[in-house]
Order: C-alpha cells, then structure tokens, then sequence
C-alpha cells in the first residue's frame, strides 16, 4: 500500500492492532500541498481537520493584538481551559481503545508529540479564544508569537474536534513547501463513535 509508511510512521497510529480503524483513516486521507506562512488552521475556530504533517514544519503560534496588547495577555492568563487530561489517568482519559480479536489496540490522542495535550497541560489558551479574531482579520495588527513546531509525522486537531472547542492557536506553515494530510471532522467523529465508544 502506498500508505504504508504513513501507517507506520505518524504517531496517530502508534499502538494501533486494527486494521479496520487504520483502512478507514488512509482511505479518508485528503493529500495537499501548500507553501510557506498559509495558514492551516485559525485560532478561535472550530477544526474541520486533523492535519497530518507528512514532511515539513508547522508553527502553533498565538497572537497578540498590537492595539489591546495587555488585554490579549491578560486574557491569555486568566481564562483557561480545566486541563482535559488527569495525569492519574492518564492512559484511560487520553486514548481511542479498539477491540480485535479480544486484544486491546490504543491510539494515544496524548503523547511526547501530540500538541493538542501539550497546550492543555500548559494552560496557554483561553476557553472563549483570546482575541475573538474573525476569519477576514488582518494579520498586520496583530503580534505572532510562536509557541511550538509540528514536525514529520506528527499531528494537531483531534483533541479539539472530539470536545468541539475551537484551536486555541494558529497552526502556519513553516516550511518553503509541505505536503499534509487532512482527515475530515466527520471521519474523526465516526472513529470515535465506531471504537472509542464501543466497551
């Protein structure tokens, strides 16, 4: 399969035994390309996909509104999500779990990678979004401040599409080119409904 380094590589498939729940994603695979600075997804927007990064660098990045610069900050340090994840429980809170042939396969949502945990045990973002910036802002007056990278084979966005809360961040890319993988909000929800919600 033309898929197979991908399914061997990005750590959304690590630990993952079913072969059905790794046909269905590939299968839904939307390949793009695009160049360096668009913007992948918007802060204080509902994610319509989980972005795979297949060979280049993304940049998660907040902003900070140049003519209310206090106010943004202020906001950034005071209004936070709980923390999604209990750290006691790691293991349970933070994984879609599968059933095949009685032996239990987990795909980590949490994992030294995975930045949608990261920013949530960071406290970094607000829960009704910063700046309220809308889809049309202009980036000239607003401050990008660049809080991580997403590299080769790592993924953003299914944290935020499960719980149905906007990114807290910008996720641009970094490199001169890059090449992604999109997998629709409606193919995450059915994973989730199809092995997570199944005992």
């Amino acid at each position: 399969s033309i898929y197979n380094k991908y399914i061997n590589n990005f750590c959304f498939f690590k630990n993952c035994y079913n072969s059905n729940f790794i046909i269905y994603s590939v299968n839904n695979f939307i390949p793009i390309t695009t160049k360096k600075n668009a913007l992948i997804i918007k802060e204080d927007q509902l994610i319509d996909n989980v972005v795979f990064d297949i060979d280049g660098r993304l940049s998660l990045e907040v902003a900070i509104d140049l003519e209310n610069p206090m106010v943004s900050i202020n906001k950034y340090l005071s209004e936070k999500y709980n923390p999604l994840i209990d750290d006691e429980n790691d293991n349970d809170k933070s994984s879609f779990t599968s059933k095949n042939n009685n032996r239990s396969s987990t795909i980590l949502v949490k994992n030294h990678r995975n930045f949608d945990s990261l920013i949530y045990h960071n406290n970094i973002h607000s829960i009704k979004g910063i700046n309220n910036i809308k889809r049309d802002f202009d980036e000239s007056n607003y401050l990008f401040l660049h809080v991580s990278n997403l590299f080769k084979n790592e993924h953003f966005g299914e944290v935020f599409i499960i719980i149905n809360k906007p990114s807290p961040m910008f996720l641009r890319v970094k490199s001169k080119t890059i090449n992604l993988f999109l997998l629709n909000k409606k193919n995450i929800l059915q994973l989730v409904e199809s092995y997570f919600n199944k005992s």
